[in-house]
Parts: structure tokens; sequence; C-alpha cells
């Protein structure tokens, strides 16, 4: 059996961090172990740790397929603002939904 890991530090990068929780199982997609992840709250991810000040990645799950496409379109169009880009061509991110995975992988 495991020890209870709640209440115990983990060291990343010099920097120590109290488990809080731990998530429910959730297995491995696409070569990627999700109960090997650690979580923690972006804004320190990004100062402590990486020592940046922006996003690099983000995946969200959605309740319906139905709005992917949609929501998809919409997260361009927030970033585009934020980042003042009004050429497409210039974006400097990049939005790809498992269907668009999907394609690529076939």
């Amino acid at each position: 059996m495991i020890n209870d890991p709640i209440g115990k530090s983990i060291t990343l990068r010099k920097s120590k961090f109290k488990v809080i929780g731990v998530a429910k199982t959730k297995g491995a997609t696409m070569g990627m172990d999700f109960d090997d992840y650690i979580y923690v709250p972006v804004r320190t991810l990004q100062k402590r740790i990486m020592g940046i000040d922006y996003l690099m990645y983000m995946v969200h799950q959605f309740r319906s397929a139905s709005v992917v496409a949609d929501t998809a379109e919409e997260i361009k169009y927030v970033l585009r603002t934020n980042h003042d880009i009004t050429d497409h061509s210039k974006d400097d991110f990049r939005v790809s939904t498992m269907e668009d995975m999907m394609k690529t992988l076939t």
C-alpha cells in the first residue's frame, strides 16, 4: 500500500510544494499517462518553475463535442485580440482540437 501523500512536500526545480490532494486515476491516452501528472496553479508554475509570465500550453475538456469547433474559434479570437493580431497569418499561437490531432495522425 502506498503512503498517503497529502500534507507531504515535493520539490520541483528547487521549489518546495505541499501536496494538497490526489486526483482520481485517469489512465493513459495517446502516449500521455495522466496518472503521472502533477497539478500546480498556473501562475505558480509560470513564475516559480518556468520563469515566464505567459501560457505555453493548455488542454481543455468539453462536456459536449458539439461546442468544440465554436470554442476553438472563440479562443483564437480572444488570443488575437489580446496579442493585437489582425492578420490571421501572423498568429503567434496554435489552437488544435482532438479532430485536428486525429487528422494529423491519420
